[in-house]
């Protein structure tokens, strides 16, 4: 009976120990697994790396071009904007000086 209980003992005891072993071969894959696709972003970003690069480079040298554009075009609007002012008080002087005509 002690012979029974001993063995039964044992073999749960190495159930749990394949149990055990079966988790840490799956455990192992996964972190095999996991490592390979973390390989592989790697190697990507290395790859996505340059190209990123260049086209942040372009896009701020497109805002420095636009920033320069839009530089020059403040002052043609203002240019614009004093001789349309000028030539509405022209008008309205001319207008005023013949409504003044018209009355005296």
């Amino acid at each position: 009976m002690v012979y029974e209980k001993h063995l039964e003992s044992l073999n749960n005891v190495e159930k749990s120990i394949n149990a055990l072993n079966e988790f840490v071969k799956n455990q192992k894959e996964r972190l095999k697994t996991s490592q390979v696709a973390i390989e592989q972003l790697q190697e990507e970003r290395n790859k996505l790396k340059p190209v990123l690069e260049a086209d942040r480079k372009i896009v701020e040298a497109l805002f420095q071009i636009q920033a320069e554009k839009q530089q020059k075009n403040i002052w043609l609007d203002r240019a614009f904007g004093f001789f349309i002012g000028v030539a509405s008080s022209l008008v309205g002087s001319l207008v005023w000086a013949y409504a003044k005509r018209k009355r005296a």
